[in-house]
């Protein structure tokens, strides 16, 4: 049996683009308007920050089981009851990025519209085409697999990375 539920009478925040349970069992929902947590049979919206007005299209875990939201205002991270931003002020290659993911060593990988951001200790690195890169955005999907080897979508096809030594 279906139960339905109408999240926020606001435009598109019915519009779900991703869901994820985290550790805690709380629902969070990213849609057209911002992000939503389901949490004792109730919806509360985020209404503090960038966050609140963000068409969210991905969330993550890390493993140290932090949050983070990928968007069209940049990428949030929430981590112990707060939110923290990344942005093209921080260093972000774009601010419109839809998706991420963490690899084996801990490196925080985005796709953006204007080339693939990494994040590791507080530092950003981006690629695109002045570094070689040579898909043009928007990059849409990221995948690491079992090699460690980051494939990396989008509207030109795709693009396969191996790390080595931590590069």
């Amino acid at each position: 049996e279906f139960s339905f539920y109408n999240i926020y009478n606001e435009n598109n925040s019915n519009h779900i683009r991703c869901i994820l349970k985290d550790t805690e069992g709380n629902l969070w929902l990213g849609t057209h308007t911002g992000l939503f947590r389901y949490r004792d049979n109730a919806f509360s919206s985020f209404k503090d920050g960038g966050i609140a007005n963000a068409m969210v299209f991905q969330i993550f875990r890390d493993k140290k089981n932090d949050l983070w939201f990928c968007s069209d205002k940049g990428v949030y991270k929430y981590s112990q009851g707060f939110f923290t931003t990344l942005s093209t002020k921080d260093g972000l290659a774009d601010n419109y990025c839809v998706a991420g993911m963490e690899d084996d060593d801990g490196t925080i990988w985005f796709c953006t519209n204007k080339g693939v951001s990494w994040y590791k200790n507080g530092n950003i690195r981006n690629f695109n085409k002045a570094q070689g890169f040579k898909l043009n955005g928007p990059l849409s999907a990221i995948y690491k697999d079992n090699n460690n080897t980051i494939w990396i979508g989008g509207k030109d096809g795709v693009a396969a990375f191996k790390k080595t030594n931590g590069v």
